[in-house]
């Protein structure tokens, strides 16, 4: 790899990490918003949106702790999405 790649390749890896505190920042603030009222769909939604940007974009910067962190809080929002708030049995029949 060149230097100048690898230099712009650990820019890049750099700009992500700050940008991530952001990311962590967003997610911190949906899962507030989902304490607070639980019963509310689009909260988890949003959880589970923030989760799954952090775990692509850890995988994506090779920052795989944080990639496996993120899908662990998206699988688990899924897990309380689906549990909490079954498809109605109408629209199953």
């Amino acid at each position: 790899m060149s230097k100048s790649l690898a230099d712009r390749l650990a820019a890049l890896s750099a700009t992500y990490i700050r940008q991530l505190k952001g990311r962590i920042e967003n997610l911190s603030r949906a899962h507030r918003e989902f304490s607070t009222d639980p019963g509310e769909r689009s909260h988890v939604e949003r959880i589970r949106f923030e989760a799954h940007k952090i775990a692509g974009s850890g995988a994506t910067f090779g920052f795989d702790r944080v990639s496996v962190a993120g899908r662990a809080v998206e699988d688990a929002a899924t897990e309380i999405f689906e549990g909490a708030f079954p498809a109605p049995t109408s629209a199953m029949d």
